[in-house]
């Protein structure tokens, strides 16, 4: 349905859709209404808006079949709340000027913003996202339920760790004799499987930790947005700048390390200023726990793309394979100098067990044969210059450089792991 053309003519200052049901596409183009507000309004298929320039934009607690999208748009304030989009959320080509609203948005696959500029000189927040899990509920399933929502209650989740949710709490009973006595033609399916679906969702249906598609694309972000318990284990913003961007209490996808969802390489250094910008969002944010995850990131990204070069399908050592070499050392054996029990580990190995060994079996001395014990004294002389505990002590001058570097490089690492650990 192509509303433009009822109401191209229309000069209003509002326009407002309540408890509405569109069947058909609905689109928005050049209207001349510049405060646009939907409230539980029901969508089966998608609801655009091109070439159009807001004032106000305001859809709540309503459903959409398909996608909500924006296209080339100028808008000052962009709300969406309680909303559930059983498909994607599109926003391109677009400037928001004052409010940047979206918050208890049920997605079923994913919010893309993309060639946008996001400037809202009002506090703007980005909250309460939750997932649609398919397996459980799909549109038409919930639609049906939602025609009778006198039969059972919405509760939000009070479990801020996963974020908002939804449970539907039904009267079984009272809800599959009612669905008994409906004839087939409004169901859309037989009883039994309508019936099965609702049993599950009242039975087995779990919170589950919400793994959305959130991504940004040549998206820039000049004043302050706040993402609020939300899950980014999805989460990629590939050629945006989102420094202003306030993480709080969001459920990051960790390893040994951050992790986006998409790591490519195709753009050089790319992938290495996400980590980046990430990086220094986290230390303004006094989170040295975040920053240090996202550092190593950083830094794997650095070593993965000095490593090698790919030509036609192959791999071979770049030219910058002995600046990879540096970075492979800078990990293995200081742990980016996040992790200071790794360079201690091996500190302790070497100066305790290898080097003593290397000492007794492969170090040939004429003027005195000497055991473990003479060669452990040896061994902790060299990894500590200022410990000597035998004036007398035998060692090849290239054994004893290497180990004193060797351990000072350790020792170094040990120090600013620790530092980093502790630092407030």
């Amino acid at each position: 349905m192509a509303l433009t053309q009822g109401l191209f003519d229309l000069e209003l200052d509002e326009l407002i859709f309540s408890n509405c049901i569109f069947l058909d596409e609905v689109y928005f183009e050049n209207l001349k209404i510049k405060k646009v507000m939907f409230s539980s309004c029901t969508f089966d298929e998608r609801l655009a808006f091109s070439s159009y320039n807001f004032d106000l934009i305001e859809i709540k607690s309503s459903t959409f079949g398909k996608s909500l999208e924006f296209y080339n748009c100028e808008i000052n304030t962009f709300r969406l709340s309680h909303n559930k989009i059983f498909d994607s959320i599109y926003l391109k080509d677009s400037i928001v000027f004052k409010t940047f609203i979206m918050d208890y948005l049920s997605v079923g696959e994913s919010i893309s913003i993309e060639k946008c500029t996001l400037s809202p000189s009002l506090e703007s927040e980005v909250s309460g996202i939750q997932a649609i899990n398919k397996n459980i509920i799909t549109y038409k399933d919930f639609s049906i339920v939602e025609k009778h929502k006198s039969d059972f209650i919405k509760k939000p989740n009070d479990n801020a760790k996963e974020g908002f949710s939804l449970k539907f709490l039904i009267n079984n009973d009272e809800f599959i004799n009612y669905v008994n006595k409906l004839p087939d033609s409004e169901l859309g399916m037989v009883k039994e499987e309508l019936i099965r679906k609702i049993n599950i969702i009242d039975y087995e249906y779990k919170y589950t930790s919400y793994e959305p598609v959130i991504k940004l694309e040549n998206v820039v972000i000049t004043h302050p947005i706040t993402f609020y318990s939300i899950n980014l284990k999805n989460f990629y913003f590939r050629n945006s700048n989102i420094e202003k961007v306030i993480f709080s209490n969001c459920d990051w996808n960790i390893t040994d390390r951050l992790v986006l969802a998409e790591e490519y390489i195709k753009n050089g250094t790319q992938i290495e200023n996400q980590f980046r910008q990430l990086k220094r969002i986290f230390s303004k944010d006094h989170n040295w726990s975040m920053s240090g995850f996202a550092y190593i990131s950083e830094m794997k990204m650095t070593r993965r793309r000095l490593g090698y070069m790919i030509d036609d399908g192959k791999r071979y050592l770049s030219k910058d394979a002995l600046e990879y070499v540096i970075y492979f050392f800078y990990e293995k054996i200081g742990g980016y100098t996040q992790n200071f029990t790794r360079p201690l580990t091996i500190f302790l190995i070497s100066t305790f067990i290898v080097f003593p060994l290397i000492y007794v079996f492969f170090e040939p001395v004429t003027e005195i044969k000497y055991d473990f014990t003479f060669a452990l004294k040896k061994s902790i002389s060299n990894a500590f210059p200022i410990v000597k505990l035998d004036g007398n002590i035998y060692t090849y001058w290239s054994l004893k450089a290497f180990q004193i570097i060797f351990s000072t490089i350790l020792l170094t690492f040990i120090v600013l792991g620790l530092r980093k650990r502790f630092k407030q």
